[in-house]
């Protein structure tokens, strides 16, 4: 467990869905498979309510980042890039060297963490598996049109080589 700004990262657990879930429908994002995805979870409480949460879904050596959000009164005071650091260390504790998400509107955040923009045709084998992968290369152009961004970072040794 990470302490940043006198609140702790804790591993999500199964009554945190409802909450997550919550959180995750008032930032406009799909609440899906969070139940299924909870051991990847990272949360952060303040008054008894989960201010700020995302996840990761492990495939070999590639995972999704998925469902980072922040409650709009814990944004600004970094929040966000903490969880995102976090996020990252514990992909790289299992293993994974790439990590990859889609995003809308956030995107500068991401990129300002060192995130690039590509295609669908760059992401690492084992992150296709993912249900996201599936559906946006299902629907491409529409999510095209969306202006919805593949994004991915590489971690650890490879991303210092590049």
């Amino acid at each position: 467990m990470a302490v940043v700004n006198a609140l702790s990262f804790r591993d999500g657990v199964l009554e945190d869905v409802p909450k997550i879930e919550a959180l995750l429908k008032g930032a406009g994002l799909p609440p899906v498979q969070v139940q299924e995805h909870i051991e990847g979870f990272l949360v952060r409480e303040q008054g008894g309510n989960v201010v700020a949460c995302g996840g990761i879904e492990v495939y070999g050596t590639a995972a999704l980042v998925r469902s980072v959000v922040v409650a709009p009164a814990a944004q600004g005071n970094g929040v966000g890039r903490d969880l995102v650091s976090q996020l990252e260390a514990k992909a790289l504790r299992s293993g994974v060297t790439s990590l990859c998400l889609f995003t809308v509107g956030p995107w500068q955040f991401w990129e300002r963490l060192g995130y690039r923009d590509g295609t669908l045709a760059e992401w690492p084998e084992p992150a296709r598996a993912c249900w996201p992968y599936r559906y946006v290369s299902e629907h491409e152009e529409r999510f095209h049109q969306m202006a919805i961004h593949p994004i991915y970072k590489t971690l650890g040794a490879q991303a210092e080589q590049q």
